[in-house]
């Protein structure tokens, strides 16, 4: 209530986002859709853009958390849209990794597909080599989905080296799933069930 009277829109639109963040983890999903209604009202107030692509992108996060795909994928994209617009490259990278791994839920690889070459521009600017080696397994997982599997696998062999060699463990763990995915799709079980113990042991100590 002070902060509406305080008349400080952008003030009180951070104040509701974060109270809507707190509740959607406490899975108070119609708590959290409120709070992030009025914070979306306060931003457009203060004529904030770049937090209304955050908070874009903590929406999205909540319907991809509620399995509705096809509602994320619509503010991953506006969110995206805004963080190039400001030249906010890993912003735009975490938003445009999750509508590529969206619309391969949706089993739209090549929408998918038409966004990994704005992807590799991003992973060549963003400074922080985790956040690089996560959009590398996204672009694999849309080359492999692609039919691309002699890219996917080079590409997947060359960032688990990476993520190895940096003890990523998050990383790591991922690469051998998506190993153990290429090996069963070729027939191999023996290296299948392999690289899925390699990924499982990597979750766990992640």
């Amino acid at each position: 209530a002070l902060l509406r009277d305080a008349h400080a829109p952008d003030v009180l639109g951070r104040a509701l986002s974060a109270r809507g963040n707190v509740a959607g983890l406490q899975g108070h999903y119609d708590d959290t859709l409120r709070d992030f209604a009025e914070a979306r009202a306060a931003f457009e107030s203060a004529g904030s853009p770049l937090a209304l692509a955050v908070l874009d992108s903590n929406l999205g996060a909540l319907d991809m958390h509620r399995f509705r795909y096809g509602e994320a994928v619509v503010v991953f994209e506006r969110a995206a849209q805004r963080f190039a617009t400001f030249g906010v490259h890993a912003a735009e990278l975490n938003a445009l990794t999750a509508v590529a791994e969206l619309r391969l839920a949706l089993l739209d690889p090549k929408a998918a597909l038409a966004l990994e070459p704005r992807l590799r521009e991003l992973i060549a600017q963003v400074a922080d080599p985790v956040r690089q080696r996560y959009g590398e397994l996204t672009c694999v997982q849309i080359l492999a989905a692609n039919g691309r599997l002699q890219a996917a696998a080079t590409n997947l062999h060359s960032t688990l080296a990476a993520a190895t060699e940096a003890d990523d463990r998050a990383a790591i763990a991922r690469g051998h799933a998506l190993a153990a995915e290429f090996a069963l799709a070729r027939g191999d079980t023996r290296a299948a069930a392999d690289e899925a113990a390699a990924a499982l042991q990597r979750y766990d100590a992640a």
